[in-house]
């Protein structure tokens, strides 16, 4: 009995030889198991089997090329997720985790994104800022938890209120933004509208609940070549006050 077949006799372990040359059977490798009897577990004696060399290293091959696609396979399902966890972390990013809309920080980019359209096309661009008047009442009368209620179901009528292709976002607090590409004023002001009915009844009963003249101003501006997106934000912003002004709040 060779070393190896003793080693697997003491062990009960499978094991296989190394390269055997023989002059009629040429070059092979010998696997070795124990046979043992079921009921008594008494080693009876091992049984092998023989595979030429040329056996093995067809089977070494197939391994390898089995681990190479499988590398393959892996790499590619690390890039497909990494790609997906990217994409979930920007888009989260990008929208506000209150109302679902997007957030300042993609506001930000998009309008950037709309004046260089314009610039480029020659197609007019234009901008909705708003917010609620009184929405402080709202919190310190009846906590955060109503305030946040009341940011979700006017985030709802003001996406219920816009067009295809308008983009909505919330800046933050109780203010709103709309950009509107390839929209004149006119057109812009039409979208405005919308907005004051849809949100009118809505504040009304809380109007009447609270004895505050809850309400929402919006200011609306076209962009103009020699603006700077800064600029037309601050524009925005003045009409809207402008609008508050008319209205004689005091906000």
């Amino acid at each position: 009995m060779g070393p190896t077949e003793q080693a697997v006799f003491e062990t009960g372990e499978p094991k296989a030889t190394g390269l055997i040359v023989d002059p009629n059977w040429g070059t092979f490798v010998t696997g070795l198991a124990l046979i043992k009897d079921k009921q008594t577990g008494e080693s009876l004696g091992l049984v092998g089997v023989d595979f030429s060399a040329a056996d093995v290293s067809k089977m070494l091959q197939t391994l390898r090329s089995a681990l190479y696609y499988v590398n393959i396979i892996v790499a590619l399902a690390s890039l497909l997720i990494i790609h997906w966890l990217v994409d979930l972390q920007e888009k989260a990013l990008n929208t506000d985790f209150l109302t679902q809309l997007e957030s300042k920080r993609s506001f930000e980019s998009a309008a950037a994104e709309m004046i260089n359209e314009s610039k480029r096309l020659g197609v007019p661009s234009t901008m909705i800022m708003m917010d609620i008047n009184y929405f402080k009442n709202i919190n310190d009368v009846h906590g955060h938890v109503e305030g946040d209620k009341v940011l979700r179901e006017i985030a709802e009528l003001i996406d219920s209120s816009t067009r295809k292709g308008d983009l909505r976002f919330r800046l933050g607090g109780d203010e709103f933004a709309m950009l509107l590409p390839h929209t004149h004023l006119v057109q812009a002001n039409a979208v405005k509208a919308r907005i004051y009915e849809n949100t009118e009844h809505y504040f009304a009963g809380m109007s009447e609940r609270d004895n505050t003249d809850y309400s929402m101003s919006q200011g609306v501006v076209q962009w103009r070549d020699d603006w700077t997106m800064e600029e037309w934000v601050a524009a925005a912003d003045a009409a809207m006050y402008a609008e508050k002004n008319q209205l004689k709040l005091n906000i």
